[in-house]
């Protein structure tokens, strides 16, 4: 997932980059109601007891496809290759990509290419000069994943506790929801870069807080068609705001050097938030039921919400190509 991201943002002009980053998220929860309208079928089909193994099985064909696509239409990005495989290199997939001629210079003996360890690309990320930008980067990136792996991934076991144990309404249920997701993450990416990613964060934070908030409250007295609508507005909110900003801020925020490590701490961050939301949510709700999870689960996009709110970075009006003074000298 990191060397997508920073795939595209390599690729995409300035002015629609965001958008083209942030449509991942779309497409995410557009893979997530494929796989509820392909296991409902094999449900009916197989039966629960080999849903499983068809499902897991399945996940082949998407990885086969993609490795051919990559395999046959990809290059390395012009300014990756500028950095780490020569210019010439550079300036042939400038050419087959964009259809320029490119004429190449003589390199001279002073402009020689600095060469850095993995792990010194990762400490530069905490540097004065990228600290904010990590650190947000990893908050939003963190706490999104924590309340989709909490919420998002488990609403299949949410739907069960509102539908009753019938399989087939639970994966209809997993379906429908997750339709709000594409909304969300279709609508946020048109409109990235009018509003920009902290306010889209911020939004989609406010509106989760709001369900869990609702569901924390009144989910043992409202209807279990409110309680659905809730957790479907829940899945808007994330798909709108804190889940797609928590990877394309990072893919934006750092220069082609760095993208990649910066992207794959990000995403680092995102685990770290998938392990606690998977291990939490089961105990909570096995505990104190869907009302007490909500409202503990309201903490993490609160946290989110804070900092959005004191960390004011926008990658989409920052210049991140241009190189911090004392690494120009050094």
């Amino acid at each position: 997932m990191p060397a997508s991201f920073s795939f595209v943002a390599e690729f995409t002009n300035r002015r629609r980059k965001g958008g083209f980053v942030n449509f991942w998220q779309a497409m995410w929860y557009i893979a997530v109601c494929a796989a509820a309208a392909i296991a409902l079928p094999i449900f009916l089909g197989a039966g629960a007891e080999n849903l499983w193994r068809w499902m897991v099985g399945l996940g082949a064909v998407p990885a086969l496809i993609v490795l051919l696509l990559r395999l046959r239409f990809t290059e390395e990005s012009p300014m990756w290759a500028a950095q780490n495989l020569g210019v010439a290199e550079a300036a042939r997939i400038l050419e087959s990509t964009y259809h320029l001629s490119v004429e190449v210079q003589p390199i001279s003996s002073q402009e020689t290419t600095r060469r850095e360890s993995a792990w010194s690309r990762t400490r530069e990320l905490f540097t004065g000069h990228y600290r904010r930008r990590t650190a947000l980067a990893a908050i939003i990136s963190g706490t999104q994943s924590a309340q989709y792996f909490a919420v998002g991934f488990y609403i299949p076991t949410i739907a069960a506790v509102l539908f009753g144990d019938n399989l087939t309404d639970t994966i209809l249920a997993t379906l429908i929801i997750n339709l709000f997701g594409i909304v969300g993450g279709v609508l946020q990416s048109m409109i990235t870069g009018r509003l920009g990613m902290r306010l889209l964060a911020g939004v989609g934070y406010v509106l989760i807080i709001i369900c869990t908030l609702a569901l924390a409250i009144g989910s043992e007295s409202i209807s279990v068609w409110i309680s659905t609508a809730l957790v479907a507005l829940f899945v808007f909110g994330q798909s709108f705001g804190p889940g797609p900003q928590g990877k394309t801020m990072a893919a934006l925020s750092y220069p082609t050097r760095l993208r990649g490590t910066g992207t794959g701490f990000a995403e680092s961050m995102s685990r770290v938030g998938s392990i606690l939301g998977f291990y939490i949510f089961p105990l909570l709700l096995a505990s104190v039921g869907l009302a007490g999870t909500m409202g503990w689960l309201t903490v993490i996009p609160a946290v989110g919400l804070i900092a959005v709110l004191l960390i004011k970075w926008n990658p989409l009006t920052a210049e991140v190509e241009d190189e911090p003074q004392e690494l120009v000298t050094r």
